[in-house]
């Protein structure tokens, strides 16, 4: 009876935050919807080099913060608060020195790497980038332990909220000061630099961040005699690997772009980008059933409770997915019925299925990396990850130069499917290493 009515609480649980993070993407969705409006101001060639900055956002932000969420998610349960907010305050001031340095190579870099990103794209524009980047350290910290915490409306905030301000900064300065794709740009850095730094001041408010202290070894509740500097060597040791997993992530999710700019330019560029921005919108399932799942799944985990984690992984990747292949077929279909976009666009509608998809598949291998994660297996994540990446740019050099935005879907697709596969496998077999074969019949 007693495990009847945890299982209740748990799935109760689970639907509530699940409601909170649904309501907080309707707000994130402005920028799902921005991107519409978008296409009838910009041009495909400045919406290319604005889509080119993103992608180097997303490079940035992933390799200066070291990607510390699910550092976060699998220590925090773990560790001791006092442990956890030491290392993460080692990490807040490694970034910033990052971005600065990132920042610095803009300027001293060769013409010929911003050539990559396409004609038209200033120096300074680069250096603003990378240190929006670093600052965001912050807000993904914020995120990190809100979610971990089961606080499904403090995570929403430095994620869905945030982005959602993003067009409701943009679109003032573009009718302001008539600027294009610089109108974004500012969007952009001041939304996300702003999260940062209010972020930053609210964690240390909390306790969460705390620089780590020079000295002799002290007790810190992870064990006695563990020292400040190796807690964050530990912290290093299991935030590189997800580190490197979220740049390699970026690559396969985002190097698209670069190999349309680069076979049929900017304009190719941003008629992709459209579409496979629209087709994010089944990301943003994504992203709500992974909050409300990351919770109930990691302390299920942490109590030696590996059934019932299981239970939850399976329910959800198939709920996801479910309501994704929805998005991927209803999304299309008004595209196609409703001409919204603008002149230029007209061929994205045929990428965006392809695309969402994709996306849908994506999502699923995200819950089963949760599994390894737990484990403390985040270099086996980071193979698999590896291998999408590979998969991806190889499917891209081989259908971009022909197919153009299609050729790079369908590489997409490729890479996704790859990845979910792969990742099912080693999830699989990490778990059988605690016995757990089958999730109670009830719970699937």
């Amino acid at each position: 009876m007693t495990t009847d009515a945890n299982d209740a609480e748990e799935r109760a649980s689970f639907w509530r935050r699940a409601r909170i993070y649904g309501l907080a993407s309707v707000f994130g969705g402005l920028l799902h919807a921005s991107h519409v409006v978008w296409t009838h101001l910009l041009d495909p060639a400045d919406y290319g080099r604005f889509a080119n900055l993103q992608v180097l956002y997303a490079f940035l932000a992933a390799g200066l913060t070291l990607t510390p969420q699910p550092f976060i998610l699998a220590h925090l349960h773990a560790w001791p608060k006092e442990r956890l907010a030491r290392a993460l305050g080692g990490l807040v001031p490694l970034s910033l020195t990052l971005g600065a340095l990132a920042a610095g190579l803009a300027y001293a870099a060769p013409a010929s790497w911003l050539a990559l990103l396409g004609d038209g794209i200033p120096r300074w524009a680069v250096a603003g980038i990378a240190l929006a980047a670093a600052v965001s350290v912050g807000r993904l910290v914020a995120q990190g332990v809100h979610e971990a915490r089961g606080e499904a409306g403090r995570s929403s905030l430095w994620t869905e909220v945030g982005d959602g301000l993003r067009p409701l900064i943009a679109l003032p300065v573009f009718f302001a000061l008539a600027w294009t794709w610089e109108a974004r740009w500012v969007g952009l850095v001041v939304a996300q630099a702003g999260a940062g730094l209010l972020a930053l001041h609210l964690l240390a408010r909390a306790g969460w961040l705390a620089w780590p202290r020079r000295g002799p070894s002290m007790p810190t509740g992870g064990g006695a005699g563990d020292s400040p500097s190796k807690e964050l060597k530990g912290a290093l040791s299991f935030m590189v690997p997800t580190m490197l997993m979220g740049v390699t992530y970026v690559a396969y999710d985002s190097a698209d772009r670069l190999f349309v700019t680069a076979f049929h330019g900017l304009e190719a560029a941003g008629s992709y980008d459209v579409a496979y921005r629209i087709a994010l919108l089944g990301q943003t399932v994504n992203i709500v059933m992974r909050r409300s799942f990351s919770p109930v799944y990691y302390a299920a985990h942490a109590r030696g409770d590996h059934a019932r984690a299981l239970a939850v992984l399976r329910r959800t990747s198939l709920q996801t997915f479910a309501a994704s292949m929805g998005l991927a077929i209803l999304v299309p279909a008004f595209l196609y019925v409703v001409p919204v976009l603008g002149e230029g666009y007209e061929g994205a509608v045929w990428i965006v299925p392809i695309v969402a998809v994709g996306v849908g598949l994506f999502g699923v291998q995200g819950f089963w990396q949760a599994a390894l994660l737990a484990r403390g297996k985040p270099r086996v994540v980071l193979g698999v990850t590896v291998f999408g990446a590979l998969v991806n740019v190889a499917a891209n050099a081989a259908l971009v130069p022909s197919l153009a935005g299609v050729g790079a879907a369908l590489g997409t697709l490729i890479c996704f499917a790859a990845m979910m596969a792969l990742m099912v496998v080693m999830a699989r077999r990490a778990m059988r290493s605690d016995g757990v074969v089958r999730a109670p019949r009830d719970d699937v």
